[in-house]
């Protein structure tokens, strides 16, 4: 929330309470409080701020829901929802390798600018943490 007000964005009272609730699945699901993806939600919205330059309290909301890795620490439609409509529907725009396989392409390529930034932004910090996962998953991340 720190960077969030430092650089300007737009409601932050929003990212925080998307923070707050992207966070809870992997307090339920991972181990670890200290496991590399519990901080996945953060860095996204980091990675966005400092590095796409996005001021964006909506987008920034929509990038810690997003996960395209694992689908056991996603926060259900309901409880984005409950958080905001716009930001449900920006994290439904974002295409997943998870679900959508050889169009997972055309979808980024064809995709609303905003919506590529978001999907750019969770992929990239699954990306930089890929070698603290086993290396047998790292071909299919890859492709």
């Amino acid at each position: 929330m720190v960077y969030a007000r430092r650089a300007g964005v737009t409601d932050v009272a929003l990212v925080e309470d998307a923070y707050w609730a992207a966070i809870k699945p992997r307090l339920e699901h991972l181990s670890d409080v200290f496991h590399h993806d519990m901080l996945h939600p953060a860095r996204t919205a980091l990675i966005l701020i400092e590095q796409a330059g996005c001021r964006s309290g909506r987008l920034i909301a929509a990038g810690e829901f997003t996960e395209t890795l694992d689908a056991a620490v996603r926060v259900s439609p309901e409880e984005v929802r409950a958080v905001s409509d716009e930001v449900w529907q920006t994290v439904q725009a974002v295409p997943s390798p998870l679900e959508h396989g050889e169009a997972l392409v055309e979808m980024l390529v064809t995709a609303e600018p905003e919506v590529a930034l978001v999907a750019v932004a969770e992929r990239l910090d699954h990306a930089r943490h890929l070698h603290m996962r086993e290396r047998s998953t790292w071909a299919s991340f890859f492709e």
